[in-house]
């Protein structure tokens, strides 16, 4: 996955949130609570910011199980690109069959939401200190305070993608992870080899 095929899918590389106080920045990363991270750190003052840019101090790198991510992304694949008017998520998972199950796991990374984290942290640059976080719903902003020592407040109201906000990706998200046997995650942890060595080699927080 190259720089211009995560552009052209609407991501951009480098992407993510600064502290007002310009000694963090959030990478963005797709399916990891991207967009509830940004619309929390919008209320709290942050801003947009790219890392070619510069002018930031260290760099917050939230991770995700990779088994979870890919379900979450693939749905949102599914629905985002195929589904349309007349066929919706009822309809993919009655059409579900033997053949559509290998095509899915035979490609696995479809878009940006399903390329390896990896990826993603790999085009931030050595000269940045990177701190990774787990994405954990519960812990994640009590490990952002913890970590940065600012005031995170999360505002009641602000949107939030996570899966159960749409009807679609929601029941797609459980199709799939009922469909989960030990030879497709057996393929995931193959397909998905750099994040499982990325995440075993740092220490994250919020990691349970």
């Amino acid at each position: 996955m190259t720089p211009n095929n995560l552009i052209a899918r609407g991501h951009l590389i480098g992407g993510g949130l600064r502290s007002p106080d310009h000694q963090w920045f959030v990478l963005v990363v797709p399916k990891n609570a991207s967009s509830y991270t940004t619309n929390v750190l919008i209320k709290n003052g942050w801003e947009h910011w790219n890392l070619s840019l510069g002018d930031v101090g260290r760099v917050i790198v939230p991770l995700r199980d990779p088994v979870e991510r890919w379900v979450s992304g693939t749905a949102t694949y599914c629905c985002s690109y195929l589904l349309v008017a007349n066929y919706g998520s009822e309809h993919f998972c009655a059409d579900y069959n033997e053949l559509v199950e290998r095509l899915l796991v035979d490609n696995m990374i479809f878009d940006d939401h399903t390329t390896p984290q990896s990826v993603f942290v790999g085009f931030v640059p050595d000269s940045f200190e990177k701190t990774y976080v787990w994405v954990n719903r519960e812990t994640f902003f009590d490990s952002m305070r913890s970590i940065t020592g600012l005031d995170i407040i999360e505002h009641e109201g602000i949107y939030d993608n996570r899966k159960d906000s749409n009807d679609d990706i929601s029941r797609i998200s459980d199709f799939l992870k009922e469909r989960l046997n030990e030879k497709i995650v057996s393929q995931i942890k193959i397909k998905y080899s750099n994040d499982y060595n990325m995440i075993g080699s740092v220490a994250i927080h919020g990691k349970r």
